[in-house]
Protein backbone atom coordinates (compact mmCIF):
# COMPACT_ATOMS: atom_id res chain seq x y z
CA UNK A 1 0.00 0.00 0.00
CA UNK A 2 1.25 3.80 -0.81
CA UNK A 3 0.59 4.96 2.33
CA UNK A 4 3.01 2.08 3.66
CA UNK A 5 5.61 2.65 1.24
CA UNK A 6 8.60 0.04 2.68
CA UNK A 7 11.11 -2.48 0.69
CA UNK A 8 9.44 -5.54 -0.96
CA UNK A 9 12.00 -8.41 -0.82
CA UNK A 10 13.10 -10.48 -3.66
CA UNK A 11 14.99 -13.44 -2.93
CA UNK A 12 17.39 -15.07 -4.95
CA UNK A 13 18.51 -18.71 -4.09
CA UNK A 14 21.98 -19.14 -4.24
CA UNK A 15 24.90 -21.36 -3.03
CA UNK A 16 27.35 -19.47 -0.29
CA UNK A 17 28.06 -21.87 1.73
CA UNK A 18 29.76 -24.98 0.46
CA UNK A 19 27.94 -28.53 1.10
CA UNK A 20 27.04 -28.97 5.04
CA UNK A 21 23.91 -29.49 6.97
CA UNK A 22 21.66 -26.51 6.82
CA UNK A 23 21.69 -23.50 8.82
CA UNK A 24 25.14 -24.42 10.81
CA UNK A 25 27.87 -22.39 11.23
CA UNK A 26 30.18 -23.37 8.45
CA UNK A 27 33.59 -24.45 9.17
CA UNK A 28 34.88 -23.26 6.14
CA UNK A 29 33.90 -19.59 6.56
CA UNK A 30 37.13 -17.36 4.96
CA UNK A 31 39.59 -15.68 7.80
CA UNK A 32 39.04 -12.49 6.56
CA UNK A 33 39.77 -10.48 9.35
CA UNK A 34 37.70 -7.15 8.62
CA UNK A 35 35.73 -7.43 5.73
CA UNK A 36 35.32 -4.92 2.72
CA UNK A 37 32.01 -5.12 0.63
CA UNK A 38 33.17 -3.45 -2.45
CA UNK A 39 29.73 -2.02 -3.63
CA UNK A 40 29.44 -0.42 -7.43
CA UNK A 41 26.44 1.85 -7.75
CA UNK A 42 24.70 2.44 -10.80
CA UNK A 43 22.40 5.31 -12.02
CA UNK A 44 19.59 6.03 -14.34
CA UNK A 45 19.19 9.57 -16.36
CA UNK A 46 16.01 10.41 -14.25
CA UNK A 47 18.25 9.51 -11.01
CA UNK A 48 20.56 12.06 -12.04
CA UNK A 49 18.19 14.45 -12.72
CA UNK A 50 17.03 14.25 -8.90
CA UNK A 51 20.51 15.45 -7.71
CA UNK A 52 21.11 17.52 -10.67
CA UNK A 53 25.04 16.92 -10.97
CA UNK A 54 27.18 13.94 -10.75
CA UNK A 55 28.98 15.30 -7.81
CA UNK A 56 25.72 15.79 -5.85
CA UNK A 57 24.83 12.33 -6.74
CA UNK A 58 28.33 10.55 -5.82
CA UNK A 59 28.05 13.11 -2.50
CA UNK A 60 24.71 11.33 -1.47
CA UNK A 61 26.17 7.99 -1.97
CA UNK A 62 28.66 8.14 -0.23
CA UNK A 63 25.69 9.47 2.76
CA UNK A 64 24.38 6.10 2.02
CA UNK A 65 27.42 3.94 2.12
CA UNK A 66 27.83 6.17 5.47
CA UNK A 67 24.32 4.98 6.84
CA UNK A 68 25.55 1.15 6.54
CA UNK A 69 28.41 1.37 8.25
CA UNK A 70 27.34 3.33 10.74
CA UNK A 71 24.58 0.17 11.18
CA UNK A 72 27.14 -2.17 11.29
CA UNK A 73 29.38 -0.06 13.86
CA UNK A 74 26.84 -0.07 16.03
CA UNK A 75 26.07 -3.82 15.99
CA UNK A 76 29.71 -4.49 16.48
CA UNK A 77 30.16 -5.62 12.97
CA UNK A 78 33.81 -5.29 11.54
CA UNK A 79 32.89 -5.14 8.02
CA UNK A 80 32.58 -2.26 6.11
CA UNK A 81 31.08 -1.38 2.83
CA UNK A 82 32.86 0.68 0.39
CA UNK A 83 32.04 2.35 -2.87
CA UNK A 84 33.93 1.54 -5.98
CA UNK A 85 32.56 2.58 -8.75
CA UNK A 86 29.39 5.00 -9.44
CA UNK A 87 28.23 4.72 -13.30
CA UNK A 88 25.87 5.29 -15.43
CA UNK A 89 23.52 3.20 -16.92
CA UNK A 90 21.08 3.00 -20.50
CA UNK A 91 17.80 2.02 -18.36
CA UNK A 92 14.13 3.32 -19.42
CA UNK A 93 12.60 3.36 -15.81
CA UNK A 94 9.30 1.25 -16.34
CA UNK A 95 7.75 2.19 -12.84
CA UNK A 96 8.23 -1.18 -11.68
CA UNK A 97 11.54 -1.44 -8.99
CA UNK A 98 10.74 -5.52 -9.30
CA UNK A 99 11.35 -5.06 -13.53
CA UNK A 100 14.45 -2.99 -12.90
CA UNK A 101 15.85 -5.72 -10.28
CA UNK A 102 15.58 -8.14 -12.68
CA UNK A 103 17.46 -5.66 -15.56
CA UNK A 104 20.64 -5.96 -13.14
CA UNK A 105 20.57 -9.49 -12.16
CA UNK A 106 22.11 -11.79 -14.69
CA UNK A 107 19.53 -14.22 -16.19
CA UNK A 108 19.67 -17.76 -15.77
CA UNK A 109 19.40 -17.99 -12.11
CA UNK A 110 16.22 -19.45 -10.26
CA UNK A 111 14.74 -17.34 -7.66
CA UNK A 112 12.21 -16.51 -5.31
CA UNK A 113 9.60 -13.41 -4.86
CA UNK A 114 8.84 -12.76 -0.94
CA UNK A 115 7.83 -16.15 -0.58
CA UNK A 116 6.98 -18.00 -3.43
CA UNK A 117 9.59 -19.58 -5.66
CA UNK A 118 9.47 -18.76 -9.42
CA UNK A 119 11.47 -21.15 -11.10
CA UNK A 120 11.52 -19.87 -14.79
CA UNK A 121 12.09 -16.31 -14.12
CA UNK A 122 10.88 -13.78 -16.73
CA UNK A 123 13.57 -11.39 -18.46
CA UNK A 124 13.27 -7.84 -17.62
CA UNK A 125 10.85 -5.83 -19.88
CA UNK A 126 14.14 -3.45 -20.74
CA UNK A 127 17.33 -4.44 -20.78
CA UNK A 128 20.71 -2.73 -19.86
CA UNK A 129 22.74 -2.41 -22.86
CA UNK A 130 26.24 -2.01 -20.47
CA UNK A 131 28.02 -5.21 -19.66
CA UNK A 132 27.29 -4.55 -15.81
CA UNK A 133 29.00 -7.68 -14.57
CA UNK A 134 32.07 -7.13 -16.48
CA UNK A 135 31.92 -3.37 -14.92
CA UNK A 136 31.50 -4.84 -11.35
CA UNK A 137 34.62 -7.35 -12.49
CA UNK A 138 36.61 -4.69 -12.99
CA UNK A 139 36.82 -2.97 -10.29
CA UNK A 140 36.24 -6.02 -7.45
CA UNK A 141 32.52 -4.88 -7.01
CA UNK A 142 30.66 -7.65 -4.44
CA UNK A 143 27.20 -6.32 -4.94
CA UNK A 144 25.80 -3.77 -7.43
CA UNK A 145 22.68 -1.11 -6.43
CA UNK A 146 20.90 0.93 -8.91
CA UNK A 147 19.49 4.01 -7.96
CA UNK A 148 16.23 4.79 -9.53
CA UNK A 149 15.04 8.19 -10.45
CA UNK A 150 11.34 7.43 -10.04
CA UNK A 151 9.02 8.84 -6.83
CA UNK A 152 6.99 6.86 -4.64
CA UNK A 153 3.57 8.47 -6.47
CA UNK A 154 5.17 6.06 -9.60
CA UNK A 155 5.67 3.27 -7.66
CA UNK A 156 4.37 0.77 -4.67
CA UNK A 157 8.20 0.49 -3.32
CA UNK A 158 11.31 2.27 -1.54
CA UNK A 159 13.54 -0.38 -2.66
CA UNK A 160 14.01 -3.87 -3.65
CA UNK A 161 16.66 -6.40 -2.91
CA UNK A 162 17.93 -9.94 -3.28
CA UNK A 163 18.26 -11.79 -0.29
CA UNK A 164 20.42 -14.79 0.47
CA UNK A 165 18.10 -17.78 1.16
CA UNK A 166 18.88 -21.76 1.81
CA UNK A 167 21.18 -23.54 -0.49
CA UNK A 168 19.04 -25.61 -3.01
CA UNK A 169 22.06 -28.40 -4.67
CA UNK A 170 19.19 -29.03 -7.64
CA UNK A 171 19.54 -25.42 -9.11
CA UNK A 172 22.94 -26.11 -9.80
CA UNK A 173 23.64 -22.29 -9.07
CA UNK A 174 26.99 -20.39 -9.71
CA UNK A 175 28.22 -17.55 -7.37
CA UNK A 176 26.35 -15.23 -4.82
CA UNK A 177 24.53 -12.02 -6.12
CA UNK A 178 24.01 -9.21 -4.78
CA UNK A 179 21.80 -6.68 -6.20
CA UNK A 180 19.24 -4.14 -5.10
CA UNK A 181 17.49 -1.07 -6.30
CA UNK A 182 16.98 2.20 -4.50
CA UNK A 183 15.02 5.52 -5.03
CA UNK A 184 17.06 8.18 -5.29
CA UNK A 185 14.89 10.07 -2.33
CA UNK A 186 15.58 7.73 -0.06
CA UNK A 187 19.00 6.90 -1.01
CA UNK A 188 20.55 8.42 2.25
CA UNK A 189 18.95 10.19 5.28
CA UNK A 190 15.88 7.78 6.08
CA UNK A 191 14.80 7.84 9.46
CA UNK A 192 14.18 3.72 8.04
CA UNK A 193 17.81 3.46 7.21
CA UNK A 194 16.48 1.83 4.05
CA UNK A 195 20.23 1.66 2.41
CA UNK A 196 21.43 -0.24 5.51
CA UNK A 197 18.07 -2.44 5.16
CA UNK A 198 18.19 -3.34 1.50
CA UNK A 199 21.87 -4.63 1.64
CA UNK A 200 21.03 -6.42 4.81
CA UNK A 201 18.62 -8.51 2.62
CA UNK A 202 21.02 -9.06 0.26
CA UNK A 203 23.47 -10.23 3.12
CA UNK A 204 20.78 -13.20 4.15
CA UNK A 205 18.23 -10.79 6.94
CA UNK A 206 15.17 -10.29 6.99
CA UNK A 207 12.15 -8.44 7.49
CA UNK A 208 10.84 -8.61 11.73
CA UNK A 209 9.33 -11.54 12.64
CA UNK A 210 5.81 -9.84 12.50
CA UNK A 211 6.16 -9.03 8.84
CA UNK A 212 7.50 -12.84 8.38
CA UNK A 213 3.77 -14.23 9.43
CA UNK A 214 6.00 -15.82 12.41
CA UNK A 215 9.09 -17.50 10.15
CA UNK A 216 12.30 -16.38 8.91
CA UNK A 217 12.62 -16.54 5.45
CA UNK A 218 15.99 -15.60 5.69
CA UNK A 219 19.47 -17.23 5.53
CA UNK A 220 19.27 -18.89 9.34
CA UNK A 221 15.59 -19.09 11.22
CA UNK A 222 17.47 -16.63 13.76
CA UNK A 223 18.07 -14.37 11.05
CA UNK A 224 15.14 -12.17 11.68
CA UNK A 225 14.92 -8.39 12.68
CA UNK A 226 13.41 -7.28 16.07
CA UNK A 227 10.26 -4.64 17.53
CA UNK A 228 9.45 -4.55 20.54
CA UNK A 229 6.97 -4.86 22.95
CA UNK A 230 6.59 -8.05 20.90
CA UNK A 231 2.94 -8.78 19.82
CA UNK A 232 1.48 -12.24 19.93
CA UNK A 233 0.77 -14.33 17.54
CA UNK A 234 3.50 -13.98 15.88
CA UNK A 235 2.10 -13.08 12.86
CA UNK A 236 0.74 -9.94 10.67
CA UNK A 237 -0.51 -7.38 12.88
CA UNK A 238 -0.86 -3.89 13.69
CA UNK A 239 2.65 -2.68 15.86
CA UNK A 240 1.67 -1.92 19.18
CA UNK A 241 2.27 1.75 19.91
CA UNK A 242 5.29 3.51 20.49
CA UNK A 243 7.38 0.23 19.20
CA UNK A 244 10.65 0.21 18.16
CA UNK A 245 12.33 -1.93 16.49
CA UNK A 246 15.80 -2.79 14.89
CA UNK A 247 17.11 -1.80 11.15
CA UNK A 248 15.49 -4.65 9.67
CA UNK A 249 11.98 -3.87 11.20
CA UNK A 250 8.61 -2.59 9.99
CA UNK A 251 8.60 -0.33 13.50
CA UNK A 252 7.79 2.80 12.45
CA UNK A 253 4.71 1.94 11.08
CA UNK A 254 3.77 1.57 14.45
CA UNK A 255 2.60 4.98 16.12
CA UNK A 256 5.59 7.15 17.56
CA UNK A 257 7.49 3.99 16.89
CA UNK A 258 10.83 4.35 15.93
CA UNK A 259 13.61 2.14 14.06
CA UNK A 260 17.30 2.34 16.21
CA UNK A 261 20.51 2.13 13.44
CA UNK A 262 20.86 -1.42 15.38
CA UNK A 263 20.55 -5.07 13.73
CA UNK A 264 18.40 -7.27 16.28
CA UNK A 265 21.22 -8.61 18.65
CA UNK A 266 19.27 -10.37 21.75
CA UNK A 267 22.46 -9.60 23.44
CA UNK A 268 22.01 -5.44 23.23
CA UNK A 269 19.45 -3.91 25.14
CA UNK A 270 17.57 -0.92 24.73
CA UNK A 271 16.58 0.43 28.13
CA UNK A 272 16.39 -2.42 29.77
CA UNK A 273 14.89 -4.44 26.26
CA UNK A 274 17.12 -6.70 24.75
CA UNK A 275 16.63 -5.59 20.78
CA UNK A 276 16.17 -10.00 19.75
CA UNK A 277 16.14 -13.46 20.62
CA UNK A 278 18.27 -15.85 21.16
CA UNK A 279 17.74 -18.11 17.86
CA UNK A 280 14.88 -16.29 16.67
CA UNK A 281 16.10 -12.79 16.20
CA UNK A 282 19.76 -12.51 15.35
CA UNK A 283 20.75 -10.30 12.61
CA UNK A 284 24.01 -9.80 13.51
CA UNK A 285 24.89 -13.06 13.92
CA UNK A 286 23.66 -13.97 10.40
CA UNK A 287 25.68 -11.11 9.28
CA UNK A 288 29.10 -12.07 11.65
CA UNK A 289 28.75 -15.76 9.00
CA UNK A 290 28.04 -13.95 5.99
CA UNK A 291 29.88 -11.19 5.01
CA UNK A 292 32.52 -12.82 5.06
CA UNK A 293 31.59 -14.80 1.73
CA UNK A 294 29.99 -11.88 -0.03
CA UNK A 295 33.45 -9.56 0.51
CA UNK A 296 34.88 -12.83 -0.89
CA UNK A 297 32.80 -12.29 -3.72
CA UNK A 298 35.32 -10.20 -6.43
CA UNK A 299 38.94 -10.39 -6.18
CA UNK A 300 39.94 -7.00 -4.69
CA UNK A 301 41.27 -5.03 -7.40
CA UNK A 302 43.07 -2.18 -5.37
CA UNK A 303 47.07 -1.49 -6.14
CA UNK A 304 47.30 0.51 -2.76
CA UNK A 305 46.94 -1.90 0.59
CA UNK A 306 47.56 -1.96 3.01
CA UNK A 307 46.12 1.57 3.14
CA UNK A 308 44.67 3.19 6.59
CA UNK A 309 44.11 7.05 7.46
CA UNK A 310 43.95 7.86 10.92
CA UNK A 311 42.92 10.83 13.28
CA UNK A 312 44.34 12.76 15.94
CA UNK A 313 40.67 13.80 17.08
CA UNK A 314 37.36 12.61 16.19
CA UNK A 315 34.82 15.35 16.71
CA UNK A 316 32.82 17.02 14.21
CA UNK A 317 34.24 20.46 14.07
CA UNK A 318 37.72 20.02 15.69
CA UNK A 319 40.95 20.50 13.94
CA UNK A 320 42.90 17.30 13.30
CA UNK A 321 46.10 15.71 11.95
CA UNK A 322 45.92 12.26 9.64
CA UNK A 323 48.14 9.92 9.71
CA UNK A 324 48.52 8.59 5.83
CA UNK A 325 50.20 4.81 5.75
CA UNK A 326 50.34 2.99 2.28
CA UNK A 327 52.54 0.66 0.20
CA UNK A 328 52.33 0.96 -3.29
CA UNK A 329 52.38 -1.57 -5.89
CA UNK A 330 54.85 0.84 -8.29
CA UNK A 331 57.50 3.21 -7.57
CA UNK A 332 56.44 6.92 -6.56
CA UNK A 333 58.76 9.05 -9.10
CA UNK A 334 60.28 12.15 -7.57
CA UNK A 335 58.38 14.05 -9.53
CA UNK A 336 55.24 12.72 -8.90
CA UNK A 337 51.54 13.38 -6.49
CA UNK A 338 50.05 11.40 -3.94
CA UNK A 339 46.06 12.75 -3.68
CA UNK A 340 43.58 12.18 -1.02
CA UNK A 341 40.00 12.24 -1.63
CA UNK A 342 38.22 12.89 1.49
CA UNK A 343 34.71 12.14 2.78
CA UNK A 344 31.84 14.63 2.34
CA UNK A 345 31.83 17.86 5.07
CA UNK A 346 35.71 18.15 6.02
CA UNK A 347 37.00 20.97 5.93
CA UNK A 348 40.87 21.66 4.50
CA UNK A 349 42.73 24.61 5.45
CA UNK A 350 41.22 24.92 9.01
CA UNK A 351 42.28 27.47 10.76
CA UNK A 352 45.58 27.56 8.43
CA UNK A 353 47.08 26.37 5.53
CA UNK A 354 46.57 22.51 5.64
CA UNK A 355 50.27 21.13 5.47
CA UNK A 356 51.86 18.11 5.09
CA UNK A 357 54.69 16.46 7.97
CA UNK A 358 56.83 13.94 9.58
CA UNK A 359 56.76 11.69 6.07
CA UNK A 360 58.13 8.78 6.29
CA UNK A 361 60.42 6.51 3.81
CA UNK A 362 59.07 9.47 1.02
CA UNK A 363 61.77 12.68 1.17
CA UNK A 364 62.16 15.53 -0.57
CA UNK A 365 59.41 19.05 -0.16
CA UNK A 366 55.49 18.65 -1.53
CA UNK A 367 53.36 21.69 -2.91
CA UNK A 368 49.73 21.00 -0.92
CA UNK A 369 46.78 22.17 -3.61
CA UNK A 370 43.22 21.39 -2.81
CA UNK A 371 40.71 21.06 -4.93
CA UNK A 372 36.95 20.40 -3.39
CA UNK A 373 37.11 16.91 -1.72
CA UNK A 374 40.83 16.21 -2.69
CA UNK A 375 44.10 17.07 -1.27
CA UNK A 376 47.46 16.73 -3.55
CA UNK A 377 50.72 16.53 -2.83
CA UNK A 378 53.10 17.05 -5.62
CA UNK A 379 56.68 16.17 -5.38
CA UNK A 380 59.02 18.92 -5.80
CA UNK A 381 61.60 16.57 -7.60
CA UNK A 382 64.02 17.45 -5.20
CA UNK A 383 63.90 13.92 -3.30
CA UNK A 384 64.36 10.31 -4.51
CA UNK A 385 61.58 7.99 -5.80
CA UNK A 386 59.93 5.63 -3.81
CA UNK A 387 60.33 1.39 -4.53
CA UNK A 388 57.59 -0.70 -5.50
CA UNK A 389 56.36 -2.19 -2.42
CA UNK A 390 57.99 0.10 0.03
CA UNK A 391 55.67 1.04 3.12
CA UNK A 392 55.61 5.11 3.45
CA UNK A 393 53.83 7.25 5.89
CA UNK A 394 53.25 10.96 6.56
CA UNK A 395 51.03 13.10 8.53
CA UNK A 396 48.01 15.80 7.04
CA UNK A 397 47.52 19.07 8.95
CA UNK A 398 44.89 21.39 10.03
CA UNK A 399 41.98 19.88 8.53
CA UNK A 400 38.94 20.06 10.21
CA UNK A 401 36.44 16.85 10.95
CA UNK A 402 33.26 16.87 9.50
CA UNK A 403 30.17 17.99 11.57
CA UNK A 404 27.60 16.06 12.39
CA UNK A 405 24.60 16.13 14.84
CA UNK A 406 25.58 12.81 16.45
CA UNK A 407 28.02 9.60 15.94
CA UNK A 408 28.12 8.52 13.14
CA UNK A 409 30.71 6.94 10.63
CA UNK A 410 33.15 9.33 9.03
CA UNK A 411 33.04 7.73 5.68
CA UNK A 412 35.68 6.20 3.29
CA UNK A 413 38.70 8.00 1.89
CA UNK A 414 40.24 7.18 -1.81
CA UNK A 415 44.17 6.94 -2.57
CA UNK A 416 45.57 8.09 -5.81
CA UNK A 417 49.47 8.12 -6.57
CA UNK A 418 50.30 9.95 -10.26
CA UNK A 419 53.39 10.42 -12.41
CA UNK A 420 54.05 13.91 -13.56
CA UNK A 421 52.12 14.00 -15.86
CA UNK A 422 48.77 12.90 -14.03
CA UNK A 423 48.93 9.69 -15.44
CA UNK A 424 47.25 6.79 -12.34
CA UNK A 425 49.92 4.88 -11.33
CA UNK A 426 47.86 3.15 -8.19
CA UNK A 427 45.03 3.46 -6.33
CA UNK A 428 42.82 2.45 -3.15
CA UNK A 429 39.03 3.55 -3.64
CA UNK A 430 38.02 2.15 -0.14
CA UNK A 431 40.10 3.35 2.57
CA UNK A 432 38.32 3.08 6.42
CA UNK A 433 37.55 6.00 7.94
CA UNK A 434 36.13 5.84 11.64
CA UNK A 435 33.15 7.14 14.17
CA UNK A 436 33.50 10.57 14.66
CA UNK A 437 31.42 12.19 17.37
CA UNK A 438 28.64 14.91 17.68
CA UNK A 439 29.86 18.50 16.97
CA UNK A 440 30.14 21.36 14.55
CA UNK A 441 32.48 23.85 12.97
CA UNK A 442 32.01 27.67 14.93
CA UNK A 443 30.45 30.17 13.33
CA UNK A 444 32.37 32.52 11.85
CA UNK A 445 33.13 35.62 13.72
CA UNK A 446 33.96 38.87 11.79
CA UNK A 447 36.58 40.92 11.91
CA UNK A 448 37.23 43.98 14.31
CA UNK A 449 36.80 47.30 12.92
CA UNK A 450 40.27 48.68 12.74
CA UNK A 451 41.56 49.42 16.31
CA UNK A 452 40.44 52.63 17.56
CA UNK A 453 44.30 54.04 18.03
CA UNK A 454 44.12 54.32 14.29
CA UNK A 455 41.36 55.93 13.76
CA UNK A 456 41.83 60.11 13.39
CA UNK A 457 38.64 61.30 14.83
CA UNK A 458 37.21 60.95 18.53
CA UNK A 459 33.77 59.71 17.00
CA UNK A 460 35.74 57.35 15.14
CA UNK A 461 37.21 55.77 17.82
CA UNK A 462 33.99 55.79 20.29
CA UNK A 463 32.56 53.88 17.55
CA UNK A 464 35.29 51.22 17.69
CA UNK A 465 35.29 50.68 21.59
CA UNK A 466 31.08 50.39 21.06
CA UNK A 467 31.79 48.05 18.46
CA UNK A 468 34.40 45.52 20.41
CA UNK A 469 33.02 46.08 24.07
CA UNK A 470 29.59 45.91 22.78
CA UNK A 471 27.96 47.04 26.59
CA UNK A 472 25.36 49.33 27.92
CA UNK A 473 27.50 51.33 30.14
CA UNK A 474 30.16 51.66 27.91
CA UNK A 475 27.41 52.95 25.48
CA UNK A 476 26.09 55.46 28.01
CA UNK A 477 29.59 56.85 28.48
CA UNK A 478 30.45 57.10 25.17
CA UNK A 479 27.53 58.96 24.42
CA UNK A 480 28.45 61.46 27.58
CA UNK A 481 31.85 61.80 26.05
CA UNK A 482 30.26 62.91 22.58
CA UNK A 483 28.39 65.27 24.79
CA UNK A 484 31.75 66.62 26.13
CA UNK A 485 33.07 66.49 23.08
CA UNK A 486 30.33 68.40 21.43
CA UNK A 487 30.12 71.31 23.66
CA UNK A 488 34.10 71.80 23.49
CA UNK A 489 33.58 72.47 19.86
CA UNK A 490 30.64 74.79 20.00
CA UNK A 491 32.84 76.90 23.15
CA UNK A 492 35.79 77.27 20.87
CA UNK A 493 33.71 78.53 17.76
Amino acid sequence: MKNKIRALTLMVLTTIFTVVPLFSVKADCPDTGTPDIHIMYVYTQDALDKFGTVAALEAEVDLAIDEINFAWENSGLTARAQVVRVMPVTYTEVGDLLDSLKAIIPVGLARTTYMDRIDDFTAPLVEIPEDIDAAADEVGADAVIMIHGQSTEEVDFIGLSTIKVEEDDDLGLGPDICRAVILADYLSGSSSYIMAHEFGHACGCSHDIFQNGGTSYGYFPYSTGFVAPPTMPLEFAEYEPDSFGTVMSYADWAENGIIYPYFSDPERLQGTEPMGRPDVCDNVRTLEQTLAFVAAHREDTYSLKPATIAFSATKGGQTADYTVNFTPETAIPADGSIAITYPVGFRFNYPKASTVSNAVTIDGTFTVSVSERTLTLTRNNDGTEVTADEAIAFDLNYIGVAETGDTRYSGNFCFHTYDAEGVEIDYNHAVLGTNITAGSFPEPTHPKSPSYREKRSVSDRLGCLLADMNGTWVALLALGLCVMAVGLRLRKV
